[in-house]
């Protein structure tokens, strides 16, 4: 089999990933149900948050891109980081597969932008901090903590505002919700 079932009841596939396939209602449910850090915080706190947490620190003309850069999650996982370097090149290509479909479907850059990618970090420091004790990984990474609060919010709420958010940010950028 490879192929998964979506929460909207497509059978999405694994192997040949179709941009015409992705959901943002199956991306939303799943992101809201996924836990970062492969759930080793002190509390839940989901892909979907740390979605919008980064839309909301991105510039200007990023945020669509920053809300969905993890996206192709919702078919995957959050596979960490250290597992997807172990099991090496394979995973690597499913990965990019899949968020190339996820991409193609909203209409982003074919790479992650820059933006992204150093706003990413800097969640990525932050919820360190805030979730997991302050790491000693983390506090090695070259990236500054965001100043605030992370407030951990129920599947349900995440999915409710990734949803809200993704159609402010697709209406901005004059994208078809």
């Amino acid at each position: 089999m490879a192929w998964t079932q979506t929460k909207t009841g497509k059978l999405f596939s694994l192997k040949y990933p179709n941009s015409d396939a992705v959901d943002i209602e199956d991306i939303a449910h799943s992101l809201s149900q996924i836990c970062r850090f492969g759930g080793h915080t002190r509390e839940f706190y989901s892909v979907a948050q740390h979605s919008v947490e980064c839309a909301i620190r991105a510039d200007v003309g990023f945020q669509l891109e920053a809300l969905l850069h993890d996206a192709h999650e919702a078919y995957l996982g959050d596979i960490c980081t250290p597992l997807k370097d172990m099991i090496g090149s394979g995973i690597r290509r499913v990965d990019n597969a899949l968020a190339t479909a996820v991409r193609d479907h909203f209409g982003l850059p074919n790479n992650l932008s820059a933006n992204v990618h150093h706003v990413d970090q800097r969640m990525l420091v932050t919820e360190a901090s805030q979730l997991m004790g302050d790491p000693q990984w983390a506090q090695d990474m070259p990236y500054e903590k965001f100043d605030f609060t992370l407030n951990p919010w129920a599947p349900t709420v995440a999915k409710t505002i990734f949803l809200d958010t993704y159609k402010e940010y697709s209406i901005i950028r004059g994208a078809v919700c």
